[in-house]
């Protein structure tokens, strides 16, 4: 996998999530080329690649001498996922998730190298640095997992945790509406899960890696549900 492609999947995770949180709202227009490719210090060839790939999904539309505009923000999951509509289906994606993004995991430190892991690290920074400045990290966050999908080098990793986007969302809202005391821990113990799984990565140690996934995303769970889960 080359550095743009690396760039181009991450950029675009971003965008999705940010369209699905409606920090882009359905017809807002999108930063222009120039200001994406400084933002994200990125080639003018990327941030089209990007856009390119929004237009195809349907997340953007295109209007010749004016931009790309939000065309929906609840196209990410997939019809047959249906929506959260109860705390159960809340532990259910937490069930889903703690099987699929541990494997992803366990082949991200099988498969790292020089491409992937600026991405993974650069991905930790952001959410610590978000949390230090008491920000809630919502988007730095799935940014984080999405990378470690990426890094898996499967892309149906990548494009299943996209399908559930509204989902982790949800989970992730949920958290950061507890009590602030409860938050700031959360947050807290989440940077620092964060950071054993980057370790793993950094050190290809598979099993490790695994596990840290699969724990991280266990206390996530359980510091919302309770050591019971919730059926």
């Amino acid at each position: 996998m080359s550095r743009r492609a690396t760039l181009s999947d991450q950029i675009y995770d971003e965008m999705v999530g940010r369209i699905v949180s409606g920090q882009y709202e359905v017809g807002q227009r999108l930063p222009s080329e120039a200001t994406l490719c400084t933002s994200y210090a990125v080639s003018r060839t990327v941030v089209r690649e990007v856009l390119f790939r929004l237009r195809e999904k349907g997340y953007v539309t295109s209007r010749r001498g004016a931009g790309s505009f939000v065309q929906r923000a609840g196209g990410v999951p997939d019809p047959s996922f249906g929506a959260v509509s109860s705390i159960a289906d809340l532990n259910r994606c937490f069930e889903f998730r703690i099987s699929m993004e541990g494997e992803a995991a366990f082949l991200a430190a099988e498969r790292r190298d020089s491409t992937t892991l600026p991405t993974v690290r650069h991905a930790h920074r952001a959410y610590r640095d978000a949390v230090a400045l008491e920000a809630t990290g919502g988007e730095e966050d799935i940014a984080f997992h999405q990378a470690v999908a990426a890094a898996a080098r499967n892309q149906f990793f990548g494009g299943m945790l996209r399908a559930i986007q509204v989902h982790v969302l949800f989970g992730i809202n949920l958290s950061r509406n507890l009590a602030p005391a409860f938050a700031e821990d959360h947050l807290t113990h989440c940077v620092e899960e964060h950071g054993r799984i980057l370790e793993a990565i950094e050190a290809g140690d598979a099993a490790t890696a695994r596990a840290g996934m699969r724990a991280h995303l266990m206390n996530a769970r359980h510091r919302i549900f309770g050591s019971g889960g919730a059926g």
